[in-house]
């Protein structure tokens, strides 16, 4: 090993950046060592010294799992890292700055899972996140324009503060792109209600336990665009999310998918991004393409009214559901609608002893 790592790695050991530089100094007068090293190793210590001094805490970019918020965090979304983390803010290598001034506290995170063949519910307890459910915060909004600026920011604020109160979400992008952090990942936020999920041959039932909920300050009233920065913002947070926890394409969804309503067993009872949601601008393939798992495994049904809510545009994955639905149904000699009623009863019947 080079005598300037050695040295360098013995002086981030002394208590204070005094002592540090003091050390380095004699050490390297001893030792001859080449002057750019001893200027490489002094920059560095001046960073730190500089940083201790303005009591925040540099992570070095290392490849290992570190402990964040009762989370690990992992290098996530093509070799990111945790750069520079405090009690304010979280800052990481690919740009991504989450703020913590809203930060709140929710309740831990367990769940369990079921088979979709047999829906066997598993003993195991799990409290890593599967899952991120996309939500617009359904506030006003107003024009982005600069005369606007001064309500444009007490809106935020007014959001944030409402997200915070309810535990709404884990994460919340404001119309500026900057993310905030509301409930820490390893813990519940109350963003999803009755909802269902399924891939790989799991299923979900009620998904705040077992997603992620991140919010964009957005309408939810068709059409709306979120901003540039926004998106901009969610890719690389949905980046970050998805490689700390390997959570699947599949499992990257909007509310408008997994909301279900069970006193009339219709899906969309939320149909926040019901169309519009930028999944290819976030790096996801998939999006409304994917089968509505509510639909094909506990026969929920939609009106006219849905399909108002998320622009008349029936998604592909809508469409594949009831198509499955009515070939299993030929298959059994009934109609689609007595075979969406018999699927049905399996979630009544599971929601009766989801707590056995």
């Amino acid at each position: 090993m080079p005598i300037f790592a050695t040295l360098e790695q013995r002086a981030f050991a002394q208590p204070d950046c005094v002592a540090k530089l003091r050390f380095l100094r004699t050490a390297g007068s001893k030792r001859r060592v080449r002057a750019q090293q001893m200027r490489v190793a002094l920059a560095s210590l001046a960073l730190l010294g500089a940083n201790q001094l303005g009591r925040s805490k540099v992570v070095p970019p290392v490849n290992i799992a570190r402990v964040s918020h009762g989370v690990e965090v992992r290098p996530s979304g093509g070799g990111a890292w945790v750069v520079e983390q405090t009690d304010r803010h979280t800052l990481y290598s690919n740009g991504l700055a989450v703020k913590r001034d809203h930060e709140t506290q929710g309740v831990p995170r367990r769940f369990r899972v079921y088979r979709r063949d047999t829906l066997q519910r598993l003993d195991e307890i799990f409290t890593a996140p599967v899952g991120i459910v996309f939500h617009t915060t359904e506030s006003q909004i107003l024009p982005m324009e600069p005369a606007r600026n001064g309500a444009l920011l007490r809106s935020r604020e007014d959001v944030l503060d409402h997200a915070r109160n309810g535990r709404l979400y884990n994460y919340l992008i404001d119309r500026f792109g900057q993310v905030s952090a509301i409930v820490p990942e390893g813990q519940t936020a109350l963003h999803a209600g009755h909802s269902i999920w399924a891939s790989g041959g799991q299923v979900w039932v009620d998904l705040n336990e077992s997603f992620l909920g991140v919010s964009f300050e957005a309408e939810s009233a068709e059409p709306f665009l979120p901003t540039t920065a926004q998106v901009h913002a969610g890719k690389l947070l949905t980046d970050v999310l998805r490689s700390r926890y390997a959570i699947p394409e599949a499992n990257c969804v909007t509310h408008a998918q997994v909301s279900v309503n069970p006193d009339n067993m219709r899906i969309g009872y939320h149909t926040d991004w019901g169309s519009a949601f930028p999944f290819r601008e976030l790096g996801l393939t998939g999006g409304y393409e994917l089968p509505v798992a509510a639909v094909t495994i506990f026969g929920f049904t939609h009106d006219d009214i849905f399909l108002q809510a998320i622009g008349n545009r029936p998604w592909p994955g809508l469409v594949a559901a009831d198509q499955e639905i009515a070939s299993q149904a030929s298959r059994l000699g009934l109609i689609p609608q007595e075979f969406s009623t018999q699927l049905q009863q399996r979630y009544t019947t599971l929601r009766t002893h989801r707590h056995d």
